[in-house]
């Protein structure tokens, strides 16, 4: 349905989808003929991972919530709280992102929503682990410059969420 509704609107724009799409997914489409084809795989690989994103953030709250609390510090709960919080915020977003993919044509919005899934990985990812140390024994000790890290492609996503916006001229 959406090759009918875009597809002439993309085609012009096709070789700029490509030129800056991400490099891993350009192997993945060497068989696709368009540029919508590309956006539909690429709104359906968002919602999926923000399907299983917020099913996982789901779970780890409700372990938060009940098991960890007796097992864990106030604070090491509250860290973990954390995590739990800023994956599902940025998984909503990501969901979004996939709904606006069509109207927001921009090599901006796709970076943006690489960065949100590396910072849910580094960000919440590094947050779990470090906070569950008391119960794993497991001293995470090299994560700790991991967190930042995956704070900053969150600050990246927001900015390139911006640029995305900003270079939308149907307003």
């Amino acid at each position: 349905m959406a090759k009918v509704l875009y597809s002439s609107h993309f085609q012009k724009n096709e070789h700029l989808i490509f030129q800056h799409s991400f490099p891993v997914f350009i192997e993945i489409l060497n068989g696709f003929p368009s540029a919508v084809d590309y956006l539909c795989l690429m709104q359906k690989m968002l919602l999926v991972f923000s399907g299983i994103s917020g099913a996982v953030a789901v779970v780890l709250g409700a372990l938060g919530a009940h098991a960890l609390k007796v097992k864990l510090s106030a604070e090491a709960v509250s860290s973990f709280e954390t995590g739990v919080k800023y994956q599902f915020y940025h998984t909503i977003v990501l969901v979004l992102i996939a709904l606006l993919l069509f109207k927001l044509e921009s090599k901006f919005i796709n970076w943006s929503a690489y960065c949100f899934i590396i910072g849910i990985a580094l960000f919440s990812g590094s947050i779990y682990l470090l906070s569950t140390k008391e119960i794993t024994g497991i001293e995470w000790i090299w994560l700790g410059p991991v967190t930042p890290v995956g704070g900053l492609f969150f600050i990246a996503g927001w900015i390139l969420l911006t640029a995305a916006a900003l270079k939308f001229k149907n307003v």
